[in-house]
């Protein structure tokens, strides 16, 4: 993401689907993986598919019977088309972050059950539980200043493989010379997003 890019490509944020796009290119051309340094935790809005909106325009002039299909169309969700590329180069390795302060979700409406539904799915796919009597061991992994993780948005999280944290504190000069590569939270174990990639690319 740089000036060259921003010319070609246009004003960033960039609408998603350009990132499932990226990612096809890379299957076809045989890469194994691609990290992301971008975090998806918030829904995008939906971008407009000029030749199905036109298709809308040309219908209702002419007074046919547009379908739900047709209109769902030209209004694309680029959230579960970025999805569908994750899933479809499953090399993808995705980044999340712990936050300092608690995250608070609505458990009484549709929303935010759907965000704690994607949230247990993600501490699946993110962390594995510590070792039952090696508790002591990792003890020196838990991280007290973090308070809530935060993972991506539900549509990825079920798309994707690989999740790594990228967090980490700079030094009071504003540098970071160290990153924690083992995270403990709420007993589970989490993994940088480099360690991730290592564990990914040796098997």
């Amino acid at each position: 993401i740089d000036d060259t890019s921003i010319v070609n490509v246009g004003e960033f944020p960039w609408p998603r689907n350009l990132y499932a796009n990226g990612l096809a290119v890379l299957g076809e051309v045989g890469a194994r993986n691609f990290l992301f340094d971008l975090q998806f935790m918030d829904k995008s809005p939906r971008f407009v598919n000029r030749d199905a909106l036109e298709n809308l325009r040309r219908k209702a002039k002419s007074g046919q019977k547009v379908t739900g299909e047709e209109v769902e169309a030209a209004a694309v969700d680029n959230d579960a088309v970025l999805a569908a590329g994750i899933k479809a180069f499953p090399g993808t390795v995705l980044p999340y972050s712990f936050e300092k302060q608690d995250l608070y979700e609505d458990k009484g409406t549709e929303a935010g059950r759907i965000r704690l539904e994607s949230l247990a799915l993600f501490k699946k796919k993110a962390a594995i539980p510590v070792p039952a009597g090696q508790e002591n061991l990792f003890s020196a992994c838990v991280d007290r200043s973090r308070k809530a993780v935060h993972p991506p948005i539900p549509p990825v999280v079920e798309a994707g493989s690989h999740f790594g944290f990228v967090d980490s504190d700079p030094e009071i000069d504003g540098y970071i010379r160290r990153v924690r590569l083992v995270r403990v939270f709420e007993n589970r174990i989490y993994f940088h997003m480099a360690l991730v990639t290592l564990a990914e690319l040796t098997g």
